[in-house]
Parts: structure tokens; sequence; C-alpha cells
């Protein structure tokens, strides 16, 4: 926090985001996604998705972002909808609403997270619901190198989003969405089901 305050007071913005990402990169080194790795595996709801993250952590570890980002962003939807118990389609809009009450998100969804800045779910929430749920059309410029539609769908090249800095961003998503619906309580399931009846 203080090389990132003494950042921001001898630069301002400029290169803050740099400066936050290579300090990410130097926490999260090998040793600490291995220890992930092994957390994640105490999930019994990660039983058949295990295979699949284990490789992508383990393609992290190797550097081989351009593999571990779409793995890991192809099972955040479907862990977020079993951990509500859903058993059936679910809309966009649906989805949304999930990701709303597993973040305790209540204030206005367009906003980027900035109006509380310590307020971690709300601010995590809205990163997943403006950035990774970003929308894109085949041929734009990508403006979230996050964006699930456009990583998934084939309309992100790799080299937007095959980063160390981008995969970790993934891994610490995930990590989030893991506890949250590992601690989802049967009030905040039965309010989630309401959006499907």
């Amino acid at each position: 926090m203080r090389q990132i305050g003494r950042e921001y007071v001898e630069n301002g913005e400029f290169n803050l985001k740099n400066t936050i990402d290579d300090i990410m990169k130097g926490h999260y080194n090998a040793q600490r996604i291995d220890e992930i790795k092994r957390h994640w595996e105490c999930y019994s709801l990660l039983k058949d998705r295990l295979p699949l993250l284990r490789q992508s952590l383990n393609a992290h570890n190797l550097g081989m972002y351009a593999v571990a980002v779409p793995s890991i962003l192809s099972q955040m939807e479907g862990i977020v909808i079993d951990g509500f118990d859903i058993k059936q389609s679910v809309s966009g809009l649906q989805f949304k609403q999930l990701l709303k009450i597993l973040f305790k998100i209540e204030d206005d969804v367009n906003s980027k997270g900035d109006e509380h800045p310590f307020d971690f779910d709300s601010t995590i929430g809205k990163f997943y619901l403006n950035f990774i749920l970003e929308h894109f059309k085949h041929g734009q410029d990508i403006l979230s190198p996050v964006s699930r539609h456009a990583i998934l769908h084939g309309g992100a090249k790799p080299s937007i989003y095959a980063k160390e800095e981008i995969s970790l961003k993934m891994i610490m998503m995930m990590d989030s969405i893991l506890y949250r619906v590992s601690n989802l309580k049967q009030e905040k399931k039965n309010k989630a089901k309401a959006f499907f009846q």
C-alpha cells in the first residue's frame, strides 16, 4: 500500500496501473499459485471442474496465459449458477441478478465501482458485471482485455489477454467467486430463485 501511495503522490494516476500490476505479479508467484491450487482442491463443488482449473493454474505458472485465461473464464458462470443450485436455462439478465446477490451489489450496476473504493464485495462484483461481461462486436476494438464474450467467442486476439496480469486477475476473480459461492446461505439462494419463476 505504501508503494502504491508513493507512486500516486509522485506521479498521479499516470503509472499507477503498472505499479499495481507489478506488485500483484510479485506477490502471486508460482508458489502462491500452487497454494491457491491446493486450496481450490478443498471445494467439493469443484469436483468435476477441478481437472480443468488445476491445468489452468499449471498453465499460468508455465507462462501460458493464452491458455489459462480462457480456461478460467469458461468456468466462472457455471460455478456461480451451481452455487445457487439453479437447474435450468439462465439468461444474461438472470445471471447478472445472481452476481448482484453474490457480491451484494445494491448500487447502479452501470457504475464502474469507483464510488465506494473500500467496499470490496461491490467493487469486485461491478468489475465482473462491467468488464468481464462487457459485450463486443466482431471487428471492433476490444475495450476490456478481460471480456468473457470477446475472449471465448474469438473476438479478442490472444495478444490482448495473454498477459500475466490478466491471468492473475482471472485467478483472483475465480478465488473470490469460490469463496462467496461456498459461503452462500439458503436465504440468498431462495432470493435468487425468485428470478426464475
